[in-house]
């Protein structure tokens, strides 16, 4: 684990989920796992996915989101919403 992720402090709680979504990056769209979800981001598993600090759109049942990604290990990935999730748009990807 990278000394950036062990620092890592939460700012909302992240629900485990395992969820079929959408990654793009334009102009390319791939399927992707959603393992968990906060208001604040998420964790992603995904095939084709893309490097730190790329901006990524993320897109599941009950919302689709700009976010940044902010690290990856193989197919995982963690990412960072540009704008919160509201409270109904958590509850309806669940």
């Amino acid at each position: 684990m990278s000394a950036g992720r062990e620092a890592d402090l939460r700012e909302t709680q992240r629900l485990k989920v395992f969820r079929v979504a959408q990654v793009g990056v334009a102009p390319a769209t791939a399927r992707c796992h959603i393992l968990n979800l906060s208001r604040a981001g998420a964790l992603i598993d995904c095939r084709d996915g893309a490097a730190p600090r790329a901006t990524v759109t993320l897109a599941a049942s009950g919302f689709a989101r700009d976010a940044a990604v902010r690290w990856r290990e193989g197919t995982r990935m963690g990412v960072r919403f540009h704008l919160p999730l509201e409270e109904q748009e958590l509850l309806a990807a669940l």
